[in-house]
């Protein structure tokens, strides 16, 4: 799935983001922003200090927006997002194992895989 690319974030089919920490309608991001735009908008989030946030000035949220994460220069990868023992099958009759419950799958950082892995239910 690494191998497949895109310069922009989201499903493939709609360009929204269906994640079970992101959520486009209450984040309010638009469809297919660019890597870069997404990367900027995962470290405010992951900055953001709701009882300070009045008190920050201009360089203060001009920080927030620069780390912790970085634009991958491989682009944003192709992910499933929701990669649990419980999305993942195993047939007995031909040994194979498969990978089902691709409705939150899409383009993403690379590190949005591990994370949801780590943070699965």
């Amino acid at each position: 799935m690494r191998t497949i690319v895109s310069p922009t974030a989201g499903s493939i089919g709609s360009g929204l983001y269906k994640t079970i920490w992101l959520d486009e309608e209450s984040m309010g991001i638009p469809p297919r922003v660019s890597a870069a735009t997404f990367t900027v908008i995962v470290n405010v989030w992951h900055n953001l200090k709701i009882d300070s946030e009045s008190k920050k000035t201009v360089e203060d949220h001009r920080r927030c927006a620069l780390g912790p994460t970085q634009v991958d220069p491989a682009g944003l990868i192709f992910t499933h997002t929701d990669l649990a023992p419980r999305n993942i099958m195993f047939e007995e009759a031909t040994g194979k194992i498969w990978v089902i419950d691709w409705d939150l799958a899409g383009f993403y950082p690379r590190y949005f895989e591990a994370a949801g892995m780590l943070n699965s239910p």
